[in-house]
């Protein structure tokens, strides 16, 4: 504490007169610093039990100093009383106390804020209390002591050790005084909740150390991300923001004054691009994938777990989606989740039990029309989903996350019954295999394959993966790290309903891709309006031009065979040669060309 009787003995003259105002304000300019700094140091030798009280105008000059008693008088230690706070305290303080002087005169709220005097080592307890609209009352304590005790405590009890981020029960204290902060100025604040994708993945791949490496440098993208973010000393709320780790693999980050939501998505926007960037193992470098989910104050939520709690499900609804990787919450997001847990759970159940079987669809070439390949599509057990969609059935795996075992189970059974029928002779038999956007953004794609192909021992030229123009789009927008690493396995890559999604001439030419397959709803226009045709046969030219195999699905007469043999289209496939059927029987389809 800086006691009382010392400041008014320090700034006294020896004889206790007091000298004439000219030289009164000569003599302040001129020692001012040195007669603060002396009594600092004699404020450390006095008992905590002391304050100092003094009183600031609106322009930050003290107007008067105070005893503990309160009593104002005569006996004013007048080297401070007219002194701005900014010649008293350190830049860092001094800032943090002018930012709150004028809150507390604007507000008219009581205030305290811990400081750390940067020089001394001493944490001290500002409290400002409004006088009117122009004056504030400040009291200072020495609280040093407390505050190892306390500091101590919150790293214990708020602080991930690992990242030094604080953790989910310190950013929901902080979201707590939020929500009852930002209503007193019908204002808006956002949650964001971040979900890093394959960090497992790239934590196996490194050594201890390593992978500690990598979570740190997560952090601190976030972090430095975001502007004043855990900056106690910034007082600022237009400019403040909390980050915390949450989870191991997820960050949380919130704003506790925004405009709009797009302010919000911008934010997102700019975190999620920093943590995608390449995150280095030693030598190598290793991409993750960032999902962010916005909650909004106040309509997705008015107190601090249910903001939270939206935000992570805005999180898993964007995880879901194929194009984005952000999504604000919605009401609509929760109900269907409610509605879909039932679903959920059959899946869980069918994938088990083994419910779940394969058909396969093949694929013809043009000239003798004999299968070349097969596609393998699952099959879904009626007798559990009933009347349900095949679509609703999908969305319900997708938006779970179970599509992900699921598409492994698929992929590793078609596989087996590959190598089934190459020993039944059709050893020049390609498969095919639908790969889902969860699949592509959440799992080592290349691992996954090249595990399986180790394990049938099938050759990988015999294996093409369908993939859609949105996974193209976001793998072009990297590079195409995953297509390019499965092309070096040597597995070919199809696009599947080419023709009606996003990708432009330019990404299909700097592609890896193999084929394309002509969108079923131009082939059906194919054989009786022109569009439909040109259509077919543009995009079968722009493919040849660029080496690429095309593929038409969904032919189902032989109107419409005859037009794409004309332009010249490579595979065919649809009902017309054969729909889908289960592997017994499309080995009796296969032995059957076989003979013609």
């Amino acid at each position: 504490m800086i006691k009382w009787s010392l400041i008014k003995h320090a700034t006294q003259t020896e004889d206790n007169e007091e000298l004439p105002d000219s030289a009164r304000q000569r003599d302040a300019r001129r020692s001012n610093r040195s007669v603060l700094s002396a009594l600092a140091n004699e404020a450390e030798a006095v008992a905590s039990s002391d304050d100092l009280v003094f009183v600031v105008g609106a322009d930050g000059v003290v107007k008067s100093v105070l005893d503990r008693s309160g009593s104002t008088g005569d006996h004013y230690p007048g080297e401070l009383v007219g002194l701005p706070v900014s010649t008293i305290w350190p830049a860092a303080m001094s800032r943090a106390l002018q930012d709150n002087i004028r809150r507390v005169l604007r507000t008219r709220q009581v205030r305290s804020v811990r400081l750390e005097h940067p020089e001394r080592n001493k944490h001290y307890e500002f409290i400002f209390i409004a006088q009117g609209r122009e004056r504030a009352m400040i009291v200072v304590r020495d609280v040093s002591d407390a505050q190892q005790r306390v500091s101590c405590l919150e790293r214990l009890a708020y602080l991930d050790d690992l990242t030094g981020l604080p953790n989910l029960a310190w950013l929901l204290t902080e979201l707590e005084r939020v929500t009852e902060r930002v209503p007193l100025t019908s204002g808006r604040a956002a949650v964001i909740c971040i979900e890093i994708d394959q960090l497992d993945v790239a934590i196996k791949a490194a050594s201890p150390d390593a992978s500690n490496a990598i979570l740190k440098e997560l952090a601190k993208r976030v972090e430095n991300g975001l502007r004043g973010a855990n900056d106690e000393s910034e007082m600022d709320d237009e400019r403040y923001s909390a980050v915390a780790r949450v989870d191991f693999q997820r960050f949380a980050v919130v704003l506790p004054i925004i405009e709009t939501g797009e302010d919000a998505a911008a934010v997102a926007a700019r975190l999620t691009e920093l943590l995608e960037s390449p995150v280095k193992i030693g030598a190598t470098e290793r991409r993750i994938k960032a999902t962010a989910g916005i909650a909004l104050y106040p309509q997705d939520g008015k107190n601090a777990l249910e903001l939270f709690d939206n935000a992570v499900i805005a999180m898993r609804d964007a995880k879901n989606s194929f194009s984005i990787n952000q999504k604000f919450h919605s009401g609509t997001v929760r109900m269907r989740a409610f509605e879909r847990q039932d679903l959920e759970l059959e899946l869980r159940r069918a994938l088990d039990n083994g419910a779940f079987s394969l058909s396969y669809l093949p694929i013809v070439n043009r000239e003798r029309r004999r299968a070349v390949m097969a596609e393998a599509l699952l099959r879904w057990p009626k007798p559990v989903f009933g009347a349900d969609s095949i679509r609703e059935v999908v969305a319900v795996a997708e938006y779970t996350g179970m599509i992900l075992p699921i598409g492994e189970w698929v992929f590793a059974r078609a596989c087996n019954q590959l190598v089934q029928w190459h020993d039944d002779g059709h050893d020049n038999l390609g498969l095919a295999v639908n790969v889902s956007a969860q699949e592509f953004s959440r799992v080592d794609l290349v691992e996954r394959t090249q595990r399986v192909l180790g394990d049938t021992g099938l050759d990988a030229h015999r294996i093409t993966l369908e993939i859609t123009e949105h996974l193209l789009y976001r793998d072009a927008m990297r590079d195409f790290p995953v297509c390019r690493g499965l092309k070096d396995l040597g597995v070919s890559i199809s696009v599947d309903d080419y023709g009606t999604g996003i990708c432009s001439f330019e990404h299909l030419s700097r592609s890896p891709v193999d084929a394309v397959k002509i969108h079923m709803d131009f082939v059906a226009r194919a054989a009786g309006n022109a569009a439909g045709r040109a259509a077919c046969s543009a995009i079968t030219a722009m493919a040849h031009e660029l080496g690429i195999s095309v593929v038409a699905e969904g032919v189902e007469t032989e109107k419409q065979a005859a037009v794409l043999d004309e332009i010249g289209c490579d595979y065919l496939q649809g009902f017309l040669f054969c729909r889908p059927v289960a592997a017994d029987e499309l080995g009796k389809y296969l032995a059957a060309g076989a003979k013609r």
